[in-house]
């Protein structure tokens, strides 16, 4: 259902809290294709809350949303030189009907939804300093399915003190464009590419940076197609809310471009205060051709409280300007392009997460709190057997 949006959710759920050396950083590539035969089973869960009062997010919208997601991770090497990596998910997810509109236009075909992903990642280690990564994923649901491709190259330099990767991948999708109203007006296609090309440097032993770019082109059909717009009847007066919503309003389709660039700079710095103790500091600058322009800060802190146990803390700060075509009020009819998008307005979010790895096992939960009251809970939690 979230379409382009899965792939980033689906992101959001991998359960990782990196162990690292506080005493010392490791080159980058150094036996990053040793000791990596594992199959890790992952489970995943993200809730969004809204108000049926209309005052959180889109108040046109209701926009409650739970997914529960079991993965399968299978890392296995294939030779000395070559690793492959299988990660099998599916997803239930359940988000609620809109009524608030009566007749007016229910969001039909919304209430239950099932989502399968299985991506293949192939890393050939060509030389002591060179790793090629190739990926082939396939995603569905019932109303999109999507092909994704990729590959990449990371080159040691400086004696291992230096890393630069180039990476680029698309995502091809098919979807049914099925409207709020539960209408069926057939089906369409998208496509997306990225570039992003980083360098990760070693300062010093106790201190590394990573920085870089991501340029992401989108085209073909972007509007979400359940998602509606709302106008003003002709002739109607002042805005008057009822238990049902706006008076005089009449639903209409989301209208989006059929194009969009993304850009984002992004970068950390983790440095190690004292063996066990480690701190970071990230950030990103994020914007596009639709007018969202974006900034992130996101400090962290990694504590090892004993044998193979580290403890992550972290807060994000994420602060958005809305879209040029998005409006959380009634629209003209003459309006070109229209969006109520809760994601593509104007907000400023924080997160607080905290994560647990104790050996073979990891945890991470994560809560986000958005100034138009949309707020979302997130939890992982995974086990790894190496073999």
């Amino acid at each position: 259902r979230m379409l382009l949006g899965r792939h980033i959710f689906k992101a959001c759920l991998v359960v990782g809290v990196a162990s690292i050396s506080m005493t010392q950083v490791a080159s980058a590539q150094e036996g990053l294709l040793d000791n990596f035969e594992s199959i890790t089973i992952r489970l995943g869960t993200y809730a969004r809350d809204d108000a049926s009062d209309g005052s959180k997010g889109n108040p046109f919208l209701d926009e409650d949303l739970a997914v529960v997601q079991p993965a399968i991770v299978f890392d296995y090497r294939l030779a000395d030189d070559w690793l492959l990596t299988t990660d099998f998910a599916i997803d239930r997810v359940s988000s609620a009907s809109v009524e608030r509109f009566g007749s007016r236009g229910n969001q039909s075909g919304a209430s239950g939804d099932v989502y399968i992903g299985l991506d293949f990642g192939l890393q050939w280690q060509s030389t002591p300093d060179r790793i090629w990564n190739y990926t082939l994923g396939y995603s569905g649901e019932y109303d999109y399915k999507s092909i994704g491709l990729g590959a990449g190259v990371s080159q040691d330099i400086s004696g291992g003190q230096t890393q630069i990767s180039l990476t680029v991948s698309g995502y091809f999708d098919q979807l049914d464009v099925i409207r709020a109203t539960g209408l069926d007006d057939g089906s369409d296609n998208r496509s997306s590419f990225s570039l992003t090309a980083k360098a990760y440097h070693i300062l010093n032993p106790q201190a590394h940076a990573e920085f870089g770019l991501s340029i992401t082109t989108q085209s073909g059909f972007l509007s979400t197609p359940y998602n509606s717009v709302f106008f003003r009847e002709p002739g109607a007066g002042e805005d008057e809310w009822t238990d049902w919503g706006l008076a005089n309003a009449v639903a209409g389709d989301e209208l989006l471009p059929d194009s969009r660039l993304r850009n984002s700079l992004f970068g950390r710095l983790r440095w190690s205060l004292k063996e066990d103790l480690a701190v970071e500091l990230g950030g990103r600058i994020y914007s596009d051709d639709w007018g969202v322009q974006g900034l992130s800060l996101e400090p962290r802190l990694y504590l090892e409280l004993g044998d193979a146990q580290v403890l992550r803390l972290r807060y994000r700060w994420y602060d958005q300007t809305a879209a040029d075509y998005f409006s959380d009020l009634v629209f003209s009819d003459t309006a070109e392009f229209m969006t109520q998008d809760s994601d593509l307005g104007d907000w400023v979010s924080h997160t607080v997460g905290v994560g647990f790895e104790s050996g073979d096992w990891h945890a991470a939960l994560d809560y986000v709190t958005r100034s138009d009251d949309l707020n979302h809970l997130l939890f992982s939690v995974a086990k790894t057997w190496k073999f």
